[in-house]
This record gives structure tokens, C-alpha cells and sequence, in this order.
């Protein structure tokens, strides 16, 4: 009788392996091969137990295209049945992509017999969305034919989730980064605009007063000391601008309101912009449809900071034309208007120049003086009165400030 295993015998030579079991005899075949069919069905059953148990989805299809298994972690990430899957192209799962590569482009490359992979974005047939990375190789034989498509998918939706988060974050600290460099050369174009606007005002005081004290008559000596003292109020509210702004930005500027009749708010505003207006060849209008009798209880020196503000803005940028006031109330609050036919400003314009440090030109050299700090403080002032600030302007054409203070 011949010994079993004498001689190996190639694993594809089926009629060789016959002959040796008849020749072994039915006591010699089953303890010969009987315990390697019991380890090749074991074998058998634990890779079916861990395809099916896999923590990723799993397919395989026919050399077609065909899907001929399913497992159950494939089935729920799809939020598929078996029926629906089984039988199906691998199309069937990009009914459910709303990002990836198309379809075409996969059958494609499986017709050529080459792998695929990529990242999907899938809305479930349960509705559930989530992003799966799913790869398809093919599966050769001893000859090198493909015989069957082999996919594997894994749920990457947390994976995806961190990296758009860190993607935000990212952009997040990159716009930080640029609004601090662009803050930081704002507040130096700052520094260098009151610089000139503080050293101006002072160069004039003093040429004035030299001039002053040489003057031959009382007159001309007068006169050089009316001009020295409308150059330091220039000044004066200068240094008043800047430390207002920085009070407010630290939040200790506080408001004492006190009753202020309408009459005495209209007076003050024509006495102080009248012939200032009218030297620059200007008309000034105000129109009062509010009851002159009225009295608004309200920080009287901060509302004057905040129209003297949008009257010196509506001077500095009007060349001729009108600057007009009107004064008005509603039931609770008293609105004011000033409006130019000035340069006027574009949207983008207007929209910085509401913002600290910001303007329309920042050269130190411009012909149109100012820090940037002027409509940013009235705008914080009005907040801190409980108003608000709304800014119109067409270019070439002319401004409109409207400004909203409660009557208490």
C-alpha cells in the first residue's frame, strides 16, 4: 500500500490525488485527510465570521461588475437592505454620493482591471449623511485573471470632521493674522497722522504768536490772538478726540446727562458753525421742526462732540454747495441730519471710515486733514448713549449722517 505524502503532488492535479486516495483505502484517506478538511472547513468558517464582523463594509462582485456579497457593516453604512445591494452594480452606492468622484470613473477603471479609491460623501437610505473612504481592487487567479472585484469601505466622518475643524482653525488664525498685521499698520499710519495733526496746529500757535508780539498796533496783535485762539481749540479737541477714544476703549468714560433744551442745543451749534462755513464760501442751513421749548435730558458736551464731529467732517470734505441741519423728535427720541454736497464716499469707503484708525486717504500729506478717529468715537459715544448712527454717501455727489439720541 503507499505510504501517503510519498510524493507531493501538485494542488490543481485532481485525477493524481484520486488515484493516491483509492490507493490508501478508506481507514488510511480518513486519517489522512479528514483532519485537514475538518482545519480547511474551520479555516472557512472563521473567515466568513470576521467578513461578516468587520468594523469596515465589504463587497465582492463578479469579474461583470456584479456584487455577489454583501456584509452587514457595508449594508448599514449604505442604510441599504441585501435585496438592494445583491445583484447591483457598485452604482447602486453612488445613488447615494453627493461628493466624489463619478461613477463613470470607477467603471471605468474596473474595466481596465485597475484598483480605485476615494473619499465619499453619502446621504444614507435612512437619510444619515456621512463621509467613506472605499477602495475596489481586483482579485487574480493562479493565471493572473481577474475573477472577482474585491471593496472595502470605512466610515471617515469623524476623521473628516477634525480636519475641517482644523481647516477652520486654521483660517480663523490666518484672517486673525491679517487683521492684526493690518491693525498694526493702521495704528502706525495713526501715530504718523497725529503726529503731523498735533505738530500743525502747534507750528501755527507759535508762528502766530511771534507774529503777535511784533505786530505794530493793538489791532493787528488782536487779531493774532483771535487766530492763535481758534488754533488751539483745533488742538484742543485734537488731544480731547484721542483721549475720549481711549477712555471709551477702556470703558471708563462716563456720561452725566442734565435737561438741555432743544433752543440752547440750536444756538450753540449756529454760533460755533455759522461763520466757519461761511469763510469757506459755504451755505448753512438749519431747519428746527422741533418744539423750541423742548428739553432732552442728555450729556449735553457729548451730543455737541458728536455733531461737531459730522459738521467738521461735512466742512472739511464739501468744496461748495450746503451743509445742511435739521433737528426733529419722535415720541422718544430727537433726530438730527447732517448732510453735505461734498466728495461724497463709496460703500467701502464709508464702511472703514466708521472704523478706528481708518480713512479715505492716510497719507500724512493729504490735503484733507483728520486721525481716522472721528465718525469710529461717534459712533461709540452714540452707543454709550443708548443712540445709534446711520451714514449714507454717493460719490461726487454728497453725505448724510443721521444720528438717533432717546429724549431721556
Amino acid at each position: 500500500m503507499p505510504k501517503p505524502f510519498d510524493d507531493v503532488l501538485p494542488a490543481d492535479d485532481w485525477e493524481a490525488h484520486r488515484r493516491q486516495i483509492i490507493g490508501l483505502g478508506e481507514n488510511s484517506f480518513r486519517k489522512t485527510y479528514y483532519p485537514e478538511l475538518r482545519r480547511n472547513v474551520a479555516n472557512v468558517k472563521n473567515l466568513v465570521l470576521a467578513v461578516e464582523q468587520s468594523p469596515g463594509g465589504i463587497f465582492i462582485a463578479v469579474r461583470d461588475g456584479h456584487i455577489e456579497y454583501a456584509n452587514g457593516t457595508l449594508l448599514k453604512l449604505a442604510g441599504m437592505r441585501s435585496e438592494e445591494v445583491v445583484g447591483k452594480t457598485p452604482q447602486v452606492l453612488w445613488a447615494l454620493v453627493s461628493k466624489g468622484d463619478s461613477w463613470a470613473l470607477v467603471a471605468a477603471q474596473m474595466a481596465a482591471g485597475l484598483p480605485w479609491s476615494g473619499d465619499l460623501f453619502l446621504t444614507s437610505g435612512s437619510g444619515e449623511r456621512r463621509w467613506a473612504s472605499l477602495s475596489i481592487v481586483p482579485v487574480h487567479d493562479d493565471t493572473g485573471d481577474i475573477t472577482h472585484f474585491l471593496g472595502s469601505m470605512e466610515d471617515i466622518s469623524a476623521r473628516k470632521q477634525a480636519e475641517e475643524e482644523l481647516l477652520a482653525i486654521a483660517q480663523a488664525r490666518a484672517r486673525a493674522l491679517e487683521a492684526a498685521e493690518h491693525l498694526s499698520a493702521l495704528k502706525s499710519e495713526f501715530i504718523a497722522n497725529m503726529s503731523h495733526e498735533l505738530r500743525t496746529p502747534i507750528f501755527q500757535i507759535l508762528e502766530l504768536a511771534k507774529q503777535g508780539n511784533q505786530a505794530s498796533d493793538i489791532e493787528k496783535a488782536r487779531s493774532y490772538a483771535g487766530k492763535v485762539a481758534k488754533t488751539g481749540e483745533r488742538l484742543l479737541e485734537i488731544v480731547d478726540a484721542v483721549l475720549d477714544f481711549s477712555a471709551v476703549q477702556r470703558g471708563r468714560l462716563e456720561l452725566n446727562p442734565a435737561p438741555y433744551s432743544v433752543a440752547a442745543l440750536k444756538d450753540a451749534l449756529l454760533s460755533k458753525w455759522q461763520a466757519r462755513i461761511a469763510d469757506k464760501g459755504l451755505y448753512f442751513e438749519v431747519e428746527n421742526s422741533a418744539d423750541p421749548q423742548l428739553e432732552i435730558v442728555v450729556d449735553s458736551r457729548r451730543l455737541h462732540q458728536v455733531l461737531d464731529e459730522l459738521l467738521s467732517n461735512a466742512l472739511k470734505f464739501t468744496e461748495h454747495g450746503l451743509i445742511h441741519l435739521s433737528i426733529s423728535t419722535t415720541a422718544s427720541t430727537i433726530e438730527f441730519a447732517v448732510t453735505d454736497s461734498g466728495v461724497g464716499m463709496t460703500e467701502a469707503q464709508l464702511e472703514n471710515g466708521l472704523l478706528a484708525f481708518h480713512q479715505i486717504d492716510g497719507s500724512a500729506t493729504r490735503r484733507i486733514g483728520g486721525m481716522g478717529l472721528g465718525l469710529a468715537l461717534v459712533r461709540q459715544l452714540l452707543e454709550l448713549m443708548g443712540g445709534r448712527l446711520v451714514a449714507e454717501s454717493t460719490p461726487e455727489v454728497g453725505s448724510c449722517f443721521r444720528v438717533s439720541v432717546p429724549l431721556a
